[in-house]
């Protein structure tokens, strides 16, 4: 081989490093968890001092935003129903200003999907007699351990009164 034909796999190799060199800290600047700090870790600490904000839709009608997944809660005259139940390190806050603002039990909380953000407080409510329902892969889903490392989420599997 010549050294002119040495010139273009030159070429080549040095793009393929500056590519690699370039790309690596831009991965970690996109928000991808360390990993030594897991998913639920980072958004406990981007939500901890995040205020509760309650937003009235209409009458009977409410979502709970600032702890990461919004919460819903639909009033009818004896019980309400909960969309979600957010941050399990916020359920206290959560819980108190959801009867804050209904002045009435909540009686069923269903699941949108698996996520942290989403199911953190099933267990504060499944634990006090909520009924609680997901479709069957969100089931599925708590009550294994999830591992989705290139995004940093580590979440074991729920307990039992967590569960839909």
């Amino acid at each position: 081989m010549n050294v002119l034909n040495r010139r273009p796999l030159f070429v080549l190799i040095q793009t393929v490093v500056l590519v690699v060199v370039i790309m690596a800290p831009a991965s970690q600047a996109t928000g991808q968890a360390r990993t030594s700090e897991t998913v639920i870790q980072k958004a406990t600490e981007q939500f901890e001092d995040s205020p509760l904000i309650i937003t009235s839709l209409s009458q009977g009608l409410y979502v709970f935003s600032g702890d990461g997944g919004n919460v819903t809660a639909i009033v009818d005259d004896g019980s309400t129903l909960l969309i979600d139940s957010g941050l399990a390190s916020r359920i206290s806050e959560l819980s108190d200003a959801i009867f804050r603002t209904t002045m009435r039990p909540v009686t069923r909380l269903v699941n949108t999907h698996w996520h942290f953000d989403h199911t953190g407080g099933n267990t504060y409510f499944g634990s006090s007699g909520v009924t609680i329902i997901a479709q069957e892969n969100v089931k599925k889903e708590l009550s294994s351990a999830e591992d989705v490392p290139f995004v940093g989420l580590r979440d074991g599997h729920y307990p039992p009164q967590a569960l839909p």
